[in-house]
């Protein structure tokens, strides 16, 4: 798939013409403020710990843990849809 940079008139035009690339983008957003603002909690409360160092080490280590799991879940989904089309045929 070939990306190519869209100047801001295009973009606005791209939004009329396909209004669920807006509502895709807001989503989005939404979740990377909201994730961005769990991150801080979950640190705010490790740090207050009784070992602050560790805590936050594991806050952070186990932060990774679906972009880890991401391919083998995105794998077993592609499989899993494969075989439910077989099946329909």
């Amino acid at each position: 798939m070939k990306v190519k940079k869209l100047h801001q008139s295009q973009f606005a035009v791209l939004m009329r013409k396909k209004p669920h690339l807006g509502s895709l983008l807001e989503g989005k957003s939404a979740s990377i403020i909201g994730s961005s603002l769990y991150n801080l909690a979950l640190l705010t409360l490790a740090s207050q710990q009784k070992d602050p160092a560790l805590a936050i080490s594991l806050v952070s280590l186990l932060g990774y843990l679906p972009d880890i799991i991401d391919p083998f879940t995105a794998y077993l989904s592609d499989r899993e849809e494969k075989h439910l089309k077989r099946g329909s045929s």
